[in-house]
């Protein structure tokens, strides 16, 4: 449904919310615009949908697994710095979590 058909459905359907009877020409626009609400969030693409957000999923988890991976070698390289720095001039660099 595109904007200006769903800006009309919208006052329909509030007073459907509300209680009040529709006749006539605004029931008709009322039921045509549902049909047509309830039509466009049909899953038939579903599988395909699923498929694609599990694929995305896996792409976020390599992701996240690299990054982790680069955080863990970045913290022992500071800490390997951290032990060659002389102690009376060190000062330890603060650890972000």
């Amino acid at each position: 449904m595109d904007e200006p058909s769903y800006r009309a459905w919208w006052p329909l359907h509030l007073r459907v919310a509300r209680g009040e009877s529709l006749e006539g020409e605004e029931r008709a626009a009322y039921e045509a615009g549902l049909a047509q609400l309830h039509q466009s969030e049909n899953l038939a693409a579903g599988p395909a949908l699923l498929s694609q957000a599990r694929g995305a999923v896996q792409v976020l988890e390599a992701e996240y697994a690299r990054l982790h991976a680069q955080r863990e070698q970045l913290e022992a390289e500071i800490a390997a710095l951290e032990t060659v720095l002389d102690a009376g001039t060190r000062e330890p660099l603060a650890k972000k979590d």
